[in-house]
């Protein structure tokens, strides 16, 4: 009965407002995450951790559906989680062998020695048991591309193959068994890359098959396939040859009695055959007409209408048939899947999620049965389609509020073709936690965007390197007014030429020189509605004008601009690609007559140039300055390190510079005081290179990294006033923020009647956060719950905070600390299911005058359902005052 909590908990007793703790800004999981993987899959498997089975997933990836990892990650049907700390290579093999202790998972690949691994032991193979990674035995020396576990009449052992020529420190030729202790060599091994392990019984026995890039196994002659009975190696018919490609044998199955083999040639036994063949034991068969491309993965897989081989690769004909990068063969004929990845498949797999097995396609396509599918895809049985619908799907270069007449809206630009699986491309409305497309569709990227009156009424300015909108032709530049769009007079483009491409606006910014606001436009542009610009014009309402003086000389384009008044009246500062060689420039100002360089100019390290990508103005409590951001590091012989700030006469460092460039600023209060939040590609901030990944606050004299590391750059910055409260929105190439957010994430401020966060001294494993600004009469909070211990059941309670002095709470041995007063509460205000990791809570606030001013903790418990012995686990608490 959330509706009635506040009166159960006023009538149990009173409650004095208490003394809230410091606001705490926080990383707010909002707009969801890439439903797949941002990098290859190449191998996977089904293993049981003790916690139920999961998928496996190694390739070369470090985000898996908005989580950060290491290059392997664990899917268990509903949401992805890490595998420990990961391995700091890719991986290519996976397999689950018992060497005695117990199931294991094992990979094998390209990686080196990773913490907690020590030493040389740990290379390319690795073993995981559940809570750790450890060595097996002292590795191998070069990369692991394919694990079978198989008994040769000695025990089960684990064979690894692949571009090695030692195991355990003795030689071993491209494969090696691991019996649990020891490494072993199989004889004199194979003369090439092994890139597929089989073990299949026909009528030589079961044996070890192995297929890859060799000619000689042992001293046997083999072309790309070999079998192994335990004691000797012998080939397998003729073998696979190409007369046309590149040999290669990349994949084994056993379907139907027969193996299979795939990969890249044109006859098997000596037979015409398609990149795929199967062996009877005695003779090879072609299968139909085969592939038009190569065969990387197979899979035997019974979706409910019969065991059949599943064939993915790089081909788009199988049998003759278009089918795209995967086919079905039901032993006699081809037939294409719907909704077929886009793009080459490299892996199969299968896991039971509770309502069935599913096959699984891995590799790197990045869309399957039309939607957003990156690198891993799901087959149903009727089509495959993506793990979830997710989030933005592409890169975010530009954040700005708008109000079109129905409210203020965050609009968002960028390179992004997809939002939470609907077809929104370039350019997107954020309003009341809804996504929606804005009128007739760009064609290309958005980089910037202004909001300007030019007569009519406000409308949204659009830069970019589109050229329609709709049926319009706009030709980077168009304005949105909540209904159609509009272009401008031709728009921008560059001499038509073979070497020069479409024009593009990368800059706009309103400006004063006098005659009226006006809109500049800066970009990589020669002509501006057929008048000569040189990347940069000003569209007076009507019509362009170029503006008199050229740009200095080895400006290649026009980045940023911003107007400021330094004193003299507005003017026009605008920030440069510029060439090293020549006189430094980087910032230059337009006073309404001349372009000027800024004291000696900011200068490059490298050949590259000098790039200033944002400029903002920023007071630091010493006055109004201007802030340069980009790539460069020095200002004559003044040290400027891809962060300066313009004293009126000459270019400091701030606060020690980045160690990276800088990509986006912003001036904005999160509640803690105004401050520059500053993003872009660094990897540490200050004078001693404190590690900040990507993202941090400088208050005018120290650094606050908002996230430590970061997959990707940060692109957009904007303090945004949404419906669930102040926020700054943060945009870029990323795949996972430290939200858990894809290319766009969500930085909460704090406010008057916000809430803020107790964590107390002893730990807990559950997070709370808040969707809503604070508790307004009348209104409804939102609260999301979020677990690493899998599915279960979560509960929301509310009460007074634990008041110690130290800001602890009440330690509960096996279920965390309690940080809500036994004396007044805790109150269960809501119930719900964890689902992919996170339950959402909804808590009415009544309006009852006499409520407000009155402060409120709220603390979540989650029941892990799906741990044996369900398991206890306590969050954080947020504490939140009553507003009007």
């Amino acid at each position: 009965m959330p509706t009635l909590w506040l009166a159960l908990l006023v009538s149990a007793g009173p409650l004095a407002p208490i003394q809230t703790t410091t606001c705490d800004p926080a990383w707010v999981p909002t707009f969801g995450s890439e439903p797949g993987l941002n990098g290859t899959a190449f191998a996977s498997v089904t293993f049981d951790d003790g916690s139920g089975p999961k998928l496996y997933v190694g390739g070369s990836f470090t985000a898996a559906g908005g989580t950060a990892v290491n290059n392997i990650a664990a899917w268990d049907g509903a949401s992805w989680s890490p595998v420990g700390i990961g391995l700091n290579g890719s991986v290519l093999a996976l397999a689950v062998y018992d060497d005695g202790s117990g199931d294991a998972l094992y990979a094998g690949g390209s990686f080196s020695p990773f913490p907690p691994l020590v030493g040389p032991s740990a290379a390319r193979i690795a073993k995981w048991n559940g809570s750790t990674w450890n060595t097996v035995g002292a590795g191998v020396t070069n990369a692991v591309r394919a694990l079978a576990v198989w008994d040769d009449g000695s025990g089960p052992a684990l064979f690894a193959a692949g571009d090695f020529t030692g195991a355990g420190g003795a030689p071993a030729n491209r494969i090696a068994k691991w019996d649990g202790v020891d490494w072993a060599p199989l004889l004199g091994g194979l003369n090439g890359r092994v890139n597929a392990l089989e073990v299949h019984t026909d009528t030589n026995g079961t044996s070890l098959y192995a297929g890859g890039v060799f000619t000689q196994a042992s001293s046997a002659q083999a072309s790309g396939i070999a079998r192994w009975n335990g004691s000797l190696w012998r080939p397998v018919g003729a073998g696979v040859a190409s007369s046309t490609t590149s040999l290669a044998v990349n994949a084994l199955e056993s379907f139907s009695g027969a193996l299979y083999v795939a990969g890249q040639f044109t006859s098997a036994g000596g037979q015409p055959a398609s990149n795929l063949a199967a062996w009877n034991g005695a003779t090879y068969a072609a299968v139909g007409a085969g592939t038009n491309n190569s065969v990387f993965a197979l899979r035997t897989f019974d979706d409910g209408s019969g065991p059949s081989l599943y064939v993915g690769g790089s081909f788009s004909l199988a049998g003759g048939l278009g089918t795209g990068s995967t086919a079905r063969w039901n032993g006699s004929q081809w037939s294409a899947l719907n909704g077929a990845p886009v793009g080459p498949v490299q892996s199969f797999g299968s896991l039971d999620d509770g309502a069935g097995p599913r096959l699984y396609a891995l590799g790197a396509f990045v869309t399957a049965g039309g939607d957003n599918a990156p690198r891993i895809a799901r087959w149903d049985g009727v089509s495959f389609g993506p793990l979830g619908l997710g989030g933005v799907n592409g890169t975010v270069q530009a954040v700005r509020t708008f109000d079109d007449g129905s409210g203020p809206a965050v609009y968002v630009g960028g390179d992004f073709t997809q939002i939470a699986g609907q077809p929104i491309a370039y350019l997107a409305r954020w309003r009341d936690g809804q996504w929606s497309a804005v009128g007739e569709p760009l064609d290309g990227s958005v980089l910037a965007l202004e909001v300007l009156d030019s007569g009519s009424g406000p409308a949204l300015h659009v830069g970019g390197s589109f050229v329609q909108a709709g049926s319009l032709t706009v030709k980077g530049l168009a304005a949105w007014d909540g209904t159609v769009w509009t272009g401008f007079g031709g728009g921008v483009e560059n001499t038509p030429g073979p070497f020069v491409g479409p024009g593009v606006v990368r800059a706009l910014a309103v400006h004063d020189d006098g005659s009226g606001a006006a809109l500049y436009v800066g970009g990589s542009f020669q002509f501006a509605g057929g008048v000569s610009a040189n990347g940069v014009a000003r569209w007076d309402g009507s019509v362009w004008n170029a503006l008199p003086t050229p740009l200095p000389t080895g400006a290649f384009a026009v980045y940023s601009l911003v107007e400021w008044d330094a004193g003299q009246g507005p003017e026009l500062f605008a920030g440069l690609f510029s060439a090293s060689l020549g006189a430094p420039t980087g910032v230059v100002r337009w006073d309404g007559s001349v372009w000027s360089t800024l004291g000696q100019g900011l200068s490059g390290a490298d050949l590259f140039g000098v790039i200033v990508e944002e400029l903002t103005v920023f007071d630091d409590g010493t006055g109004e300055a201007l802030y340069a951001g980009g790539a460069f590091s020095n200002s004559g012989t003044q040290t400027v390190r891809n962060l300066g700030r313009w004293n009126g006469s000459a270019w400091q460092e701030v606060g020690g510079g980045t160690l990276g460039a800088v990509r986006a600023m912003a001036a904005a209060d999160d509640g803690t005081g105004t401050a520059l939040f500053v993003g872009g590609e660094f990897t540490a901030v200050g004078p001693t290179f404190q590690p900040a990944g990507g993202v941090a606050r400088f208050d005018g004299a120290l650094w606050t990294p908002m996230a430590t590391t970061w997959t990707g750059s940060v692109l957009a910055i904007g303090g945004q006033q949404l419906s669930e409260g102040p926020a700054l929105l943060v945009g870029g190439a990323f795949t996972a923020s430290p939200g858990g957010d894809s290319y766009l994430g969500k930085w909460k401020a704090c406010g008057l009647g916000s809430f803020s966060s107790l964590s107390g001294c002893f730990g807990n494993s559950v997070a709370l956060a808040t969707l809503s600004a604070g508790l307004v009469q009348g209104q409804t909070a939102d609260f999301v719950s979020t677990s690493g211990q899998g599915d279960g059941l979560a509960l929301l309670f509310t009460g007074v905070p634990i008041a110690f002095g130290t800001g602890c709470g009440l330690l509960v041995p096996g279920v965390g600390e309690l940080l809500l007063s036994t004396l007044n509460g805790p109150y269960q205000v809501g119930s719900a299911i964890t689902a992919n990791g996170s339950a959402p809570f909804q808590v009415a606030v009544p309006p009852q005058p006499s409520l407000v001013g009155l402060d409120l903790g709220f603390q979540s418990a989650h029941l892990a359902t799906s741990v044996p012995g369900v398991p206890v686990s306590l969050s954080n608490a947020l504490l939140g005052r009553i507003l009007p």
